[in-house]
């Protein structure tokens, strides 16, 4: 599934996306991404954005702080989960697997409203 993403561009947008894909594949700068290397990109400043590299691991290390806040709403009967930006779909399916709750969505701002059962 996951490698099954279609999409239709014109031939010149095709052509730049598939020289980029091989270009990515061929330098290996997945693997560098993932390394810090900021030499992917211009080489200058690049470093100081890459903090999010280590979200995951952080955010797992502050796991008890998730447990809590499940705890004060796990008698929620129904949550709606508001927010914004590339990262919402992620929190919502989080959300739809963590909550026995009736998860509806609006992608506008950031927010969690509950109502207890």
């Amino acid at each position: 599934m996951l490698n099954n993403f279609r999409y239709s561009l014109p031939d010149t947008l095709h052509d730049r996306l598939e020289n980029i894909a091989t270009e990515w594949q061929t330098q290996n700068k997945v693997a560098r991404v993932w390394q810090r290397d900021a030499s992917v990109w211009t080489g200058e400043d690049e470093a100081k954005w890459l903090g999010w590299l280590d979200v995951l691991d952080a955010q797992l290390a502050d796991a008890d702080k998730y447990r809590e806040f499940y705890a004060d709403i796990e008698d929620f009967e129904r949550v709606l989960l508001m927010g914004m930006g590339e990262n919402f779909d992620g929190a919502l399916e989080a959300a739809k697997k963590v909550a026995d709750a009736n998860v509806q969505a609006w992608e506008s701002w950031m927010a969690l409203w509950g109502v207890k059962k």
